[in-house]
């Protein structure tokens, strides 16, 4: 699902799949896939945000420091969602505005 939509989904003219540099989805926990991004990229668990409409996904930000978005299926991740997983984001690492 993930990898259609990436292709689906196109920003200035390019699918969104080919503006990142590391994908990682598939069998496995999120934990698993959160412990190759970080590998990967070397981001730190605490500036990384997940959006997931699954909550026994959760677990990402209890063990890793991640901060996880609970999505609503029938919203997605829209304007306000996003916006609402960077405040939280901001609230955790003490950025607030």
């Amino acid at each position: 699902m993930a990898e259609k939509m990436l292709k689906l989904i196109h920003i200035n003219g390019r699918p969104a799949g080919t503006f990142l540099l590391h994908k990682t989805w598939g069998i496995g926990t999120k934990i698993s896939h959160f412990n190759e991004i970080q590998k990967l990229t070397g981001v730190d668990y605490k500036d990384m945000v997940f959006f997931d409409d699954e909550a026994r996904n959760r677990d990402v930000e209890q063990r890793l420091g991640v901060t996880f978005v609970l999505v609503q299926e029938e919203t997605g991740v829209n304007w306000d969602v996003f916006n609402r997983g960077l405040e939280l984001w901001r609230k955790k690492n003490n950025l607030e505005k």
